[in-house]
């Protein structure tokens, strides 16, 4: 195996129970059984990350139900935006068709700024959808920095000297970001 990879089922099989009737998984690092590991739904969401592979099963189904309540808010915060920007682009439409029909000059700019600001909404849900690509994608890297973080505190044990935790602590502040929220 190359030195990066990880392997599921990270964790005892009581809680790999657990996690398969959630239709759950874990990942942790190969070599380092004492490293924690991370879960994911079979969606690739990520659930909960550092999970500490001797945990109880009881804690474990406590800091699923938390870590998934966490990724329902996100996804209800995210459809709560999405609905906001419907109902808005639904009035300015409202707005544009009443007005649309209207010859005088002052109606005609009102319906061209409402038709406007229908565009720029959209595109607002773009940036939103592409911010969450590219807020997953710094996930992603930050959680390959920890991976290689990892190893390197590996053999810093070894030699005596202290870990080092700076990508553990900037994935620990990714996950609580308000960007998050808004991905």
């Amino acid at each position: 195996m190359g030195k990066n990879e990880r392997h599921v089922e990270a964790l005892s099989p009581e809680c790999e129970a657990i996690l398969d009737q959630r239709g759950m998984h874990s990942l942790g690092d190969q070599k380092n059984e004492s490293a924690p590991a991370d879960i994911f739904t079979s969606d690739g969401e990520l659930v909960l990350t550092q999970v500490p592979r001797d945990i109880p099963p009881y804690y474990l189904d406590r800091l699923l139900e938390l870590g998934l309540l966490a990724l329902g808010n996100q996804q209800s915060h995210r459809l709560k935006i999405d609905s906001e920007i419907k109902v808005f682009r639904k009035r300015l439409k409202v707005i544009c068709d009443h007005y649309e029909s209207q010859e005088i000059a002052a109606w005609v700019e009102i319906e061209d700024m409402a038709k406007r600001a229908t565009i720029r909404l959209g595109r607002i849900r773009n940036a939103l959808e592409d911010l969450s690509d590219e807020f997953s994608g710094v996930e992603k890297r930050v959680r390959q920095m920890v991976a290689i973080e990892r190893e390197h505190n590996t053999h810093r044990a070894r030699v005596g000297q202290p870990e080092v935790s700076a990508c553990h602590d900037l994935l620990e502040e990714l996950s609580s970001s308000s960007l998050k929220k808004l991905s």
